[in-house]
């Protein structure tokens, strides 16, 4: 979990750390959890404000979305399975695999 902190993102300052902490916010993804109208009215904030740091967070701490196709695609053309050209040995990796 990543703590918020002054300067992570524009907008969030030490008046906006001190109030989202006495609502219980300490990280990125309490924030991002959390819903940003309550959390507006807790910390006499503005909407807009909230929502756009909420929007930098979650550009900056958010993984790429890839879907598992593309993962399967990536997977088949970068591996190569080749023979040893010895009998014995794929025996043993298959007695290896079965138990």
């Amino acid at each position: 979990m990543v703590v918020l902190l002054q300067g992570m993102c524009p907008g969030l300052d030490e008046d906006l750390l001190r109030s989202l902490r006495a609502a219980d916010i300490r990280t990125v993804e309490d924030l991002v959890s959390s819903d940003i109208e309550d959390l507006a009215q807790k910390c006499s904030v503005s909407y807009k404000a909230l929502f756009a740091i909420r929007r930098v967070l979650l550009a900056q701490h958010t993984a790429f979305p890839v879907s598992g196709a593309d993962l399967y695609e990536e997977l088949l053309s970068s591996t190569a399975i080749l023979s040893t050209g010895n009998p014995r040995s794929k025996q043993l990796r298959e007695a290896t695999v079965r138990s």
